[in-house]
C-alpha cells in the first residue's frame, strides 16, 4: 500500500504547529495499543506482518500523526451532525471506527483552513494507511464497512493519493532555490569551463585547478549518474577505466568507462548498468 508514496519534506512551520493541538494526556488503553503498534511494526521477523520492520523513526512518525489527530478529535472537531457519544480515543476507537475515512477528510479540510502545506498533509494521510492497516490485521473484531462503494480503506487511500497528486503539484510552483539552475544552463557551465582551460595560461598549478574544474563538470553533467554510488565508488584505472578502441591495439585510441561490475567494488545497479 506504501509503493510509490515518498516522504516530502515537513516544513517547519507545520511541525510547530502540530505540537499545539497533538494528544498530550494518553490512557493505559492508548499507551498499551502504542506499545504493541511499536512491536508489531519493528520486530524484524513477525508472522502477522507483510512486508519488512521499518526503523523507529518511521514508527514514531506515525504515532506523532495518530496523536495528532486524538487531538483533533478531543478538542477541535466539530461534533454538531454527530449522533451518540463521541468514539474513545484510542487506535481501536478512531482509527478502527467505521466513521474512519470521514474523520480523516474532516481532518484533512481542517488542517487546509490552517494552511497546513500539502506536503506535510500527505505525510500524515500515508502515517493514518500503516495505522489503519494495522488496526484492520491486529484487532479480530473490526469490521470492513463501506460507503459509494469504497472501503474504509479504499477511501483513505483515495485520500492519500489526492493529497500527494495536490502535494506534487505545489512543488511544481514553490519558489526555486536562489542557487537552482536548470540543464541546459548545466552544459553552458561545462563548455564554458573547458574553453577556460584551454585558453588558459601561466602557471601550471593554476591550469590544474582549471583542469579540476572541468573533470568535476564533465562527471557531473555529461550523463547524470544513476545513483550515487557511482560518483562515490569512482576510482582511477578501477571503476573508471581506459577502454581502447580494438582489444588488439591497447595504446591506441579508445576512451574512458565507468566499469562497476568488479566484485571488490559491486555496486547494486551493476547487474542492470555494468
Amino acid at each position: 500500500a506504501m509503493a510509490g508514496y515518498a516522504e516530502f519534506e515537513e516544513s517547519e512551520a507545520d511541525v510547530a504547529q502540530a505540537r499545539t493541538y497533538k494528544l498530550m494526556a494518553i490512557s493505559k488503553p492508548l499507551a498499551a495499543e502504542i506499545e504493541a503498534f511499536k512491536a508489531r511494526r519493528t520486530q524484524v521477523i513477525c508472522r502477522h506482518r507483510y512486508g519488512r520492520a521499518v526503523q523507529s523513526t518511521t514508527v514514531d512518525s506515525d504515532i506523532g500523526v495518530l496523536l495528532r489527530v486524538l487531538g483533533w478529535m478531543k478538542t477541535h472537531r466539530d461534533r454538531r451532525d454527530d449522533h451518540g457519544d463521541p468514539p474513545p480515543l484510542t487506535m481501536k476507537g478512531v482509527i478502527g471506527s467505521a466513521d474512519f475515512a470521514r474523520y480523516v477528510e474532516e481532518y484533512v479540510e481542517w488542517l487546509q483552513a490552517r494552511e497546513v502545506k500539502f506536503s506535510s498533509i500527505a505525510n500524515y494521510t500515508n502515517s493514518l494507511v500503516s495505522l489503519l492497516t494495522y488496526v484492520m490485521s491486529s484487532d479480530e473484531k473490526y469490521e470492513v464497512t463501506g460507503e459509494s462503494g469504497f472501503t474504509i480503506y479504499e477511501q483513505l487511500c483515495n485520500i492519500r493519493r489526492q493529497a500527494h497528486s495536490a502535494a506534487q503539484q505545489d512543488r511544481m510552483y514553490r519558489r526555486r532555490d536562489p542557487n537552482w539552475i536548470d540543464w541546459p544552463r548545466c552544459q553552458e557551465i561545462r563548455m564554458d569551463a573547458i574553453d577556460k582551460y584551454e585558453k588558459a595560461k601561466g602557471a601550471p598549478v593554476k591550469r590544474m585547478k582549471k583542469l579540476r574544474d572541468v573533470v568535476l563538470l564533465c562527471s557531473l553533467t555529461c550523463l547524470p549518474p544513476d545513483r550515487v554510488g557511482v560518483v562515490r565508488l569512482l576510482r582511477f584505472g578501477h571503476t573508471l577505466r581506459w577502454i581502447a578502441d580494438d582489444e588488439e591495439d591497447p595504446d591506441g585510441p579508445g576512451a574512458y568507462f565507468i566499469d562497476l561490475t568488479a566484485r571488490t567494488s559491486r555496486h547494486k545497479t551493476s547487474r542492470f548498468y555494468g
